[in-house]
């Protein structure tokens, strides 16, 4: 019984280095085609259809962090030598070969994949809203110029513009004369014989609006 068991440990002890998975590591940085970090985006490993190796690794993943680095880590035994990993980063492919030897010699125990995507950095959301700004000034400036030149193109906006106004007009309630609002008075006086009081009591009410033509009788 004894023997029995001893030969049992002896073989597992021979057989379990044999079926040990080791950690295999994948570091690198993402960039851009202009050479931007590709920062706080995930990279995941995906297979092609007849890479069987490589299904049980499918959805493995990491986001890269805030100078676009990412480490991807799996287990994996001297079988999956040679296999091959798409990493997926922003709908865009990178092909990497499980090199086991590579990862052997690496001082770090990691194996070196850097990501060159294809596509050009975002523009950061600062410049977008100066952009957005810039539009909007430009347009209400285009606006503004559309009307000057309008009020310009007439004698009395052109008069405006520089810095006539157009008196107020009103009616005179004697002979329906249009007289400018300050000189009713005057007129009052002047062409109808008007008393000095009685006409600026008169003009004061139709200033302000109170004043209507006595009903005949």
């Amino acid at each position: 019984m004894r023997l029995a068991s001893a030969l049992v440990l002896t073989a597992l002890i021979v057989i379990s280095p044999l079926c040990s998975a080791d950690q295999y590591q994948i570091t690198g940085k993402a960039t851009y085609s202009d050479g931007a970090s590709v920062i706080f985006e995930e990279v995941e490993i995906q297979c092609e259809e007849n890479e069987y190796d490589c299904h049980e690794f499918r959805g493995v993943s990491d986001r890269t962090d805030a100078y676009g680095y990412y480490e991807i880590t799996i287990n994996i035994d001297d079988s999956y030598d040679g296999a091959e990993l798409i990493l997926i980063l922003l709908n865009e492919n990178t092909s990497h070969i499980i090199d086991i030897s590579e990862m052997e010699q690496s001082p770090s125990g990691t194996v070196r994949e850097d990501i060159n995507l294809r596509q050009s950095s975002p523009k950061p959301p600062v410049f977008s809203g100066i952009g957005c700004g810039i539009l909007v000034l430009s347009l209400a400036f285009a606006v503004i110029l559309v009307r000057t030149a309008r009020r310009l193109s007439t004698p009395k906006g052109r008069m405006e513009f520089v810095g006539y106004k157009a008196p107020v007009t009103v009616d005179c309630p004697d002979c329906d004369y249009k007289v400018e609002q300050h000189l009713l008075i005057r007129h009052l006086i002047v062409d109808h014989d008007y008393d000095a009081f009685d006409a600026g009591e008169l003009a004061g009410e139709i200033f302000r609006g109170n004043w209507s033509p006595p009903e005949e009788d």
